[in-house]
């Protein structure tokens, strides 16, 4: 398969304190440098539009969310910048179907618990909200997009 296709999908947390513009630049370049056709600046704009998530449901956010397409060829970039930052969060799930992963399966995390999603091998956005209501006591702040 070709490393420009979209083949997989990332739902990442970061701490709030974490979203610098230093942090939000280095995210959009891992893309722009990855055939996105968009420039850093715009790619690293994924923040503006992420999901807001705080332990009392209300504003400051303590975590950020991005729901999000990556290629395979950004998995070391991506790795090398989750590295830097604390305590950030992940799952990898297929985008699409692949000869070895159906679309919605199961890939990676860096969650304490392997599976977000107790009920099988496709992991959702919603379940893993749901897991980090559980484990974490976060919930998504009610004027943020889900």
């Amino acid at each position: 398969m070709s490393e420009t296709l979209w083949k997989y999908r990332i739902y990442l947390f970061v701490r709030a304190v974490d979203a610098t513009a230093q942090n939000k630049a280095a995210f959009g370049a891992i893309f722009a440098d990855n055939g996105s056709l968009e420039t850093p600046e715009n790619e690293a704009r994924v923040f503006d539009n992420c999901v807001r998530l705080s332990v009392s449901g209300e504003a400051p956010a303590q975590a950020f969310g991005v729901n999000t397409a990556i290629k395979a060829g950004m998995q070391q970039p991506l790795r090398d910048f989750l590295d830097t930052l604390t305590n950030a969060r992940y799952v990898v799930v297929a985008n699409t179907e692949l000869p070895q992963y159906r679309d919605g399966e199961f890939i990676l995390t860096n969650f304490p618990d392997p599976d977000p999603d107790p009920t099988g091998n496709v992991v959702s956005w919603e379940a893993t909200l749901q897991f980090l209501n559980r484990e974490f006591g976060l919930q998504v702040i009610k004027d943020s997009d889900e």
